[in-house]
């Protein structure tokens, strides 16, 4: 029997991948970055794909990299964090959620308040939407994409306070008994 994996969603900057490290390591699983994977693929930063070929491209180039590993993904059980916007790529929902219903896998929405997220990601290299502040920002993709964070997510993580050690352990704590006996 193996373990299912687990895929953190959530807004820039809320932690998926530095508390996804810190909770495979918890968990004893591999951590997959959906954005280094991405850059891997693309050859490029997502900062450059983003810059060179646009929003558009760039879900593209996600539901891609989603489509060719997604028939595979139950065999490799992991942590994995998907990029912020990645469940506004096509196809990718529909495959979390058979992961979910078939595979036992858990979704965890990782939060933390605009002003945080603002702090956190003041000296990022993706382009912001136009004349918005990070907070800004931040607010107006949080309202956007609330309902599909909540339908995919088994758990939610107030990640705003406490170390990424801490939060990955509280974490872990919760998912355990979830993942327990449900891989198959």
């Amino acid at each position: 029997m193996s373990l299912p994996g687990v895929f953190l969603v959530g807004l820039r900057g809320s932690g998926k991948s530095t508390i996804g490290a810190a909770l495979a390591e918890e968990l004893e699983l591999p951590f997959t970055d959906s954005d280094v994977e991405l850059e891997r693929e693309n050859h490029m930063s997502c900062a450059e794909l983003l810059e060179s070929d646009g929003i558009e491209a760039f879900r593209q180039a996600e539901a891609r990299l989603y489509l060719r590993l997604g028939p595979r993904m139950h065999l490799w059980p992991c942590v994995l964090a998907l990029g912020g916007g990645t469940l506004e790529a096509p196809g990718v929902r529909p495959l979390l959620e058979a992961l979910k219903a078939r595979h036992g896998w858990q979704g965890v929405w990782l939060q933390a308040p605009p002003a945080v997220l603002a702090e956190r990601c003041a000296d990022a290299s993706r382009p912001r939407l136009a004349g918005r502040s990070a907070e800004e920002e931040a607010r107006l993709l949080l309202v956007r994409r609330a309902s599909q964070y909540a339908k995919i997510s088994d758990l939610r993580l107030e990640t705003s306070r406490g170390s990424v050690s801490d939060l990955a352990q509280q974490l872990a704590l919760r998912l355990r008994p979830r993942l327990v006996g449900t891989g198959e």
